[in-house]
């Protein structure tokens, strides 16, 4: 941050590891969360005063607790705030990590979006995660998906998964999947049929006139084997088996 604007911060974060210095109206006017906390009208703010420190250049600072939250995430939120950039721009030097280093970033990043309402940065991981998918992670980040409600990543491994069955399956890549998730996926396979096969698989495809035909077919059945026609058949047959010597079993 600029020497100038530091100078003029009038809130600090306390993070797990650190602290980051900050402007409150930045922060209430891009985050839902921090402006019901910092808004003149919240019992948060009403109270805060006791928790006040002196900060740079002897001026009063208000201290917020956010030590399940590290530095490092929650520069790269504070900095999503500040500028509105696209987070692939602001993760670019995190590519030197591992995968699973950077995948472990990009989660805890969410959590922090997901948490303090920034919905811009949420979709902006989220697509960033929804890129890293293989057979090897697509569980853990569905789960994920699942957790912090990001509807479109959770979407993207349903996807990823349905197109990638066959392979799922015979690696039994299921077979400790929540039975939940099992039916997400059956859900989500159906759907991909009907937008695949809409004359056959749709609600008013073949498969859908013959499943209803049959349906009428069986009912139609059963309504005729209860009604006082059937019955009255069945009397008729029964004598003429008696007539003929033959043993009735009803």
């Amino acid at each position: 941050m600029d020497p100038f604007l530091q100078s003029l911060s009038d809130i600090v974060l306390v993070l797990e590891n650190g602290s980051i210095l900050c402007h409150q109206l930045f922060l209430a006017a891009r985050s839902p969360f921090f402006d019901a906390m910092l808004g003149p009208g919240s019992q948060w703010n009403l109270n805060r005063s006791s928790e006040w420190i002196v900060g740079t250049h002897n001026r009063p600072v208000v201290v917020v607790n956010m030590k399940h939250i590290t530095v490092e995430v929650m520069r790269i939120v504070v900095h999503w705030i500040y500028t509105d950039l696209n987070a692939a721009h602001l993760l670019k030097d995190s590519h030197r990590r591992t995968l699973t280093e950077y995948m472990s970033l990009l989660i805890d990043i969410l959590s922090a979006a997901n948490e303090l309402l920034l919905d811009g940065l949420k979709d902006n991981i989220c697509a960033l995660l929804a890129g890293l998918l293989d057979l090897t992670n697509v569980l853990e980040i569905l789960e994920v998906a699942d957790i912090y409600d990001a509807a479109q990543l959770k979407e993207a491994c349903l996807k990823f998964l349905c197109w990638n069955l066959s392979t799922a399956i015979e690696s039994r890549l299921l077979d400790a999947v929540p039975e939940y998730f099992i039916t997400d996926i059956e859900l989500y396979l159906k759907e991909l049929q009907i937008e695949k096969f809409p004359f056959l698989r749709g609600p008013n495809g073949e498969y859908a006139r013959v499943q209803s035909i049959v349906s009428v077919e069986a009912l139609e059945r059963k309504l005729y084997m209860t009604s006082v026609m059937a019955k009255e058949e069945q009397v008729e047959m029964k004598l003429l088996w008696l007539n003929r010597g033959l043993t009735w079993e009803s």
